[in-house]
């Protein structure tokens, strides 16, 4: 079928070049590198953990990241093994493989021929892959298939044409809507040009400039889209049915993905977006707090004309199934591969419920040192995350006030929930090792002003004193909130755990520190240096507010 489409096999590099072959000149500068990774690499699998120790930079990250594989995971139910596919900028494979072992064929279509050798060595091991070497805007698709791949790839297609931007991306879904069967089934990424991460400090991700997207594009570069331009342009093409899926912190290494349907509007879906965008390569500037910002969005109704990028399931025919049995699906992957899993909000025989399993290489329960770690599923609690009551504290005038009474809300929570009803060597109250997770990130204040704890994955298997407690819910917010933060973080601490605990000076804070620390170092699988003072982190800049 390729050698009557015109292609020819280059046997040394075990790829398919067609005869009218031009080389399109795009690279980020890490193909020869990714070659070695691959050439040296014993095993390559389609969820490359075993890559991790060869990322370096931005673009090494981009390619070897195990994150890239869940924005396909996502909607990974609703592929058949049966099916072909074929993928467009397949660049150096990192959706290739993860594709390989789903369904029965990939052609893996590549326009940089040293892109499309890297893919060839990454994938060398599986028979169902081949890598062609093509122009997407002048090429011929040899064969129409069940699944079109179009992932980050659609905003540079400006670049190979003489054509009007939106002409040449027009183009562009046309050749596509032609190669696909009657029910098949396009899946299409790419940035949101109002994407919030871009009004909140990223710098446009394919020109590195700010503002780029916003002020429309003003020189000659990749373009991105917003949700309803991409929608007109998308059913121009031909396709009749969509169905918008919402990506975050975006699609190149996303961790949550929500399904645009009217229902998940009132189920808050800000509060699974915890995440500050990256701008990657470089520092964002901190102008907005990205998730405070997308609650104004939703009670607005903009929640999806906002979101930092989209991934569209996209077909001709009404018997396409695009939509996945879940609304909201988290990926919790950034730490030691074992403790994977992934969190999806679904109706289940009429009660929405919280399903968390072991995802890739997680495991149902891991214990690590005295920490055991053992996610539950749970029934979806409505009403307020905690969290948001924290950051709605950090941007008062009088923060440190505010912050104190939800601290101490919760610390009274936890005493009256866990205490062992035993004072520590400090005389403080020591509280059972389920306390870990009775944090402000893991509780939800409901419509009656009580709090309800949804996710409680981490126990310790002996006491832990209450004032540890509060530090580590203080910690993990206030670290996060840093760039918007008036003050010093320590010296924040300090005085409100002080108003509870007038003992805990800053030689019981470094403890405090240093098993935290410790803790995260076990999570993440890295190792573990004692700290030998509190650390120094000053007010970050962001939202200039003060008076």
């Amino acid at each position: 079928m390729l050698a009557e489409s015109g292609f020819v096999h280059d046997q040394d590099n075990d790829l398919w070049i067609p005869s009218t072959q031009v080389n399109v000149d795009y690279a980020d500068g890490s193909e020869a590198y990714l070659q070695g990774v691959f050439r040296d690499a014993d095993v390559i699998t389609d969820y490359p953990v075993e890559l991790a120790g060869s990322i370096h930079d931005w673009a090494s990250r981009y390619h070897l990241s195990h994150l890239r594989v869940n924005l396909l995971d996502a909607i990974g139910d609703l592929l058949d093994e049966s099916w072909t596919a074929l993928e467009l900028g397949a660049g150096p494979g990192a959706l290739t493989k993860w594709l390989a072992q789903r369904v029965a064929r990939v052609d893996a279509f590549e326009g940089s021929l040293d892109r499309a050798r890297a893919n060839r060595l990454r994938t060398r091991g599986d028979e169902n892959v081949r890598v062609l070497v093509g122009d997407i805007a002048h090429t011929p698709f040899p064969d129409v298939y069940d699944l079109v791949t179009l992932v980050g790839v659609l905003e540079y297609m400006p670049l190979a044409s003489n054509m009007s931007r939106d002409e040449a991306c027009l183009a562009a879904l046309r050749k596509v809507h032609a190669s696909l069967k009657e029910n098949g089934t396009l899946v299409l990424a790419l940035e949101n040009q109002l994407g919030l991460k871009y009004w909140a400090g990223c710098r446009e991700d394919h020109t590195g400039c700010l503002f780029d997207g916003l002020i429309g594009y003003p020189n000659r570069s990749a373009i991105t889209y917003s949700r309803n331009r991409l929608e007109s342009l998308l059913r121009e093409a031909g396709f009749d049915y969509l169905q918008f899926y919402h990506v975050f912190p975006d699609y190149k290494l996303p961790t949550t993905v929500i399904r645009e349907c009217d229902e998940v509007l009132s189920l808050s879906p800000h509060e699974w977006v915890r995440d500050f965008a990256e701008d990657y390569g470089q520092p964002r500037f901190n102008l907005l707090p990205d998730p405070v910002v997308l609650r104004t969005m939703r009670d607005a109704g903009l929640f999806f004309h906002f979101s930092n990028s989209f991934m569209v399931l996209c077909s001709k025919s009404p018997l396409a199934n695009l939509k996945t049995d879940w609304c909201i699906r988290k990926y919790w992957t950034y730490s030691r591969p074992e403790l994977h899993h992934r969190i999806s909000l679904v109706d289940r025989e009429g009660a929405r419920v919280v399903e968390r399993r072991p995802y890739q290489h997680g495991q149902e329960r891991v214990v690590l040192d005295e920490y055991v770690f053992e996610p539950i599923d749970s029934v979806h609690v409505p009403g307020t995350l905690v969290m948001y009551d924290v950051y709605d504290a950090l941007l008062s005038d009088d923060w440190r006030s505010a912050l104190s009474v939800i601290a101490v809300k919760v610390l009274d929570e936890s005493v009256s929930r866990f205490s062992t009803h035993v004072k520590g060597e400090s005389g403080c109250e020591m509280l059972d090792g389920a306390s870990l997770d009775f944090t402000f990130w893991n509780l939800m204040r409901t419509s009656e002003d009580s709090l309800e704890v949804i996710d409680c994955k981490w126990t310790k298997t002996a006491p832990i004193p209450a004032d540890y407690v509060m530090f580590r819910g203080l910690w993990g917010a206030l670290r996060t909130f840093a760039p918007y933060v008036r003050g010093d973080i320590i010296d924040a601490i300090r005085e409100i755990i002080q108003q509870r605990f007038p003992g805990c000076d800053d030689e019981r804070l470094l403890s405090f520190y240093g098993e935290e620390m410790r803790f995260q170092a076990l999570v993440m699988g890295t190792e573990y240096v004692a700290p030998d003072e509190l650390p120094k982190i000053p007010y970050g800049g962001g939202m200039m507010r003060d008076k």
